[in-house]
């Protein structure tokens, strides 16, 4: 927990203070000063323990000179390995520095984009500090942002030490890559409430979009997916032609609709469709609701989460898909844990899982399969297939068969959330054998053990063990549906896993043998653990080229990449 600095390194504070005063002019040194009392003010204790006066002043005054001009709306960024002689304070870590205005989503965007880049972060400071500037951006005053005056503005102020990076070409990707985050997280916040407004009209339009057949359930529930959907948070909008037909048939953006961090990118060439991903992307479905392979950059601290996806298809008066508008984001940890039954685009899925499944409404086995759809993780629930038919059973076994496919309804209920028609997932069963066969072959809850085991005595190690675990889960479903998707119809599952094997023969012995050498060693720490979970992450794509991996118009694998 973050403690004030003033409470137990006041001495240290105003020692760093008085040395402002000493060097400083006195035209600069009272907007310095006002400054650095700032910036170190929720810095934990521990943190400002054992650090020379000389390093802290050095640190504070370096930023502040960064922030001293800027252009309101024009982010500033610094990445460097701080030298005595040059800069006048010295540090063992390498320094990222960010001024911007404030945003939401700053921290957990920038710490994601490092970690993606393969630095480790020890130390964040992020004081959000009121500044007054002149037309021509120079700091007049410094303010606190509880005492803002009309002319004052909140600004984000960002240090981040990061394990000491000695090459001077790898400093530079940071640079170019936060710049970029920083646009998005921009474009994000400005464009949220045209965002909601196309929500808003497509609330309004519900009413009067009818699909090609039979849509009394879709259309009942689509004003209470609407109001749903608020649990997206928004990330991107845009909208999309499917133009030609099966043999040619082509997917193409609409010219400035951009949203968020699909605004403002140069329109594509058409993307011509396989065979396959055009049947599916013509399919009479209203609604898709899946996971897009592009990885956000925005907002969620989980490590690279893939971001949410969801389509609604417009069609024409003769009932063809003419139009889809896509939404982008990341849906809330409250949306994962509402019950199946209160999401619009679930409850019939449950219905129909129940209703096939031929229990007696009111008997023990009815019950039991609806506590396994009720626990039944949501994030796998609403992008899975729905295509696969869940067989009448009444063990508890072929229950658990059903509910591990509960994803799934027949092809003839008209279910508002499509699946693709190539999918392999025929056999529920499955499922559930292939992810524990792939589980027990690369040892991964043996790694899953040891990210448990990693300590958490701080926010950065618990957001760590987090990442790490995220990861793991994303990778192992991965594969899975890898697996299944490269089966032939009707092949078992020993022998798909088998046919994967043999295919990824010189990876596979590659991952075992590091994990053999991780396990000799008993050295299990997060750069061990990031390096097996790299061995895992290896086997990732090895599926079809060009398929996406879920329902939905099929480009979306590449959506106009908002990474």
């Amino acid at each position: 927990m973050a403690v004030k600095a003033g409470d137990l390194e006041s001495e240290l504070l105003d020692t760093v203070c008085e040395q402002v005063r000493e060097e400083l002019p006195d035209s600069e040194a009272e907007s310095a000063e006002a400054f650095v009392r700032q910036y170190y003010h929720w810095v934990p204790a521990d943190d400002l323990a054992g650090r020379k006066t000389a390093d802290l002043y050095g640190a504070a005054i370096a930023h502040w000179r960064l922030a001293r001009e800027r252009t309101p709306g024009e982010p500033k960024v610094r990445v460097y390995n701080p030298d005595r002689e040059r800069d006048g304070w010295s540090s063992p870590h390498t320094v990222l520095e960010i001024v911007s205005d404030d945003m939401p989503f700053i921290v957990d965007s920038v710490t994601m984009e490092l970690a993606r880049e393969g630095f480790t972060i020890d130390l964040v400071i992020h004081p959000v500090i009121g500044v007054q500037r002149d037309r021509d951006g120079r700091a007049v005053a410094v303010l606190h942002p509880d005492a803002l005056t009309s002319e004052a503005v909140p600004e984000s102020v960002l240090h981040a030490e990061l394990v000491r990076e000695p090459d001077a070409e790898r400093l530079d990707r940071p640079r170019g890559s936060i710049g970029r985050v920083l646009e998005e997280v921009r474009a994000t916040v400005d464009d949220g409430s045209r965002c909601a407004i196309e929500r808003s009209s497509l609330s309004r339009s519900s009413s009067a979009i009818r699909p090609p057949w039979d849509g009394r359930r879709s259309t009942r529930c689509a004003p209470s997916w609407s109001g749903w959907r608020r649990q997206l948070p928004f990330l991107g909008y845009r909208e999309y032609e499917l133009v030609g037909d099966d043999q040619g048939a082509q997917l193409k953006a609409v010219d400035d609709t951009g949203l968020g961090v699909l605004r403002g990118r140069k329109s594509e060439s058409p993307r011509h469709l396989g065979r396959k991903a055009a049947v599916l992307a013509r399919a009479p479905h209203l609604v898709v609701l899946t996971k897009a392979n592009s990885r956000s950059t925005v907002h969620r601290p989980a490590y690279l989460d893939y971001i949410d996806y969801i389509g609604v298809k417009q069609f024409d008066t003769d009932g063809n898909v003419m139009r889809e508008r896509r939404f982008l984001g990341l849906y809330t940890s409250s949306a994962y844990r509402a019950s199946p039954r209160e999401i619009p685009l679930l409850r019939g899925k449950v219905q129909t899982v129940m209703e096939r499944a031929g229990f007696l409404p009111a008997g023990h086995d009815a019950k039991a399969l609806l506590e396994i759809l009720e626990s039944y993780p949501a994030r796998r629930l609403v992008p899975d297939p729905t295509r696969t038919t869940c067989s009448r059973s009444r063990s508890g076994s072929s229950a658990w068969a059903s509910a591990s496919g509960c994803a799934c309804s027949s092809g003839k209920t008209h279910s508002i959330v499509s699946s693709p028609a190539w999918s392999p997932f025929r056999a529920t069963v499955s499922i559930p054998r292939t992810d524990f066969r792939l589980a027990s072959r690369l040892q991964l809850a043996w790694l899953r053990d040891r990210i448990y085991e990693l300590p958490r005595a701080n926010r950065w190690q618990a957001l760590a063990r987090a990442a790490l675990h995220e990861d793991l889960l994303g990778v192992h479903r991965e594969l899975t549906r890898e697996v299944l998707e490269s089966a032939s119809d009707g092949e078992r599952a020993d022998a798909a896993i088998e046919g994967w094997e043999s295919h990824n023969r010189p990876k596979l012995e590659r991952c075992l043998s590091t994990l053999a050498d991780m396990r000799a060693s008993r050295t299990y720490d997060t750069t061990t653990l990031s390096v097996a979970l790299r061995e895992v992450r290896a086997f990732v794509g090895g599926g079809n080229e060009g398929e996406p991996t879920g329902g939905g118009l099929a480009d979306r694998h590449r959506v106009t990449r908002a990474a």
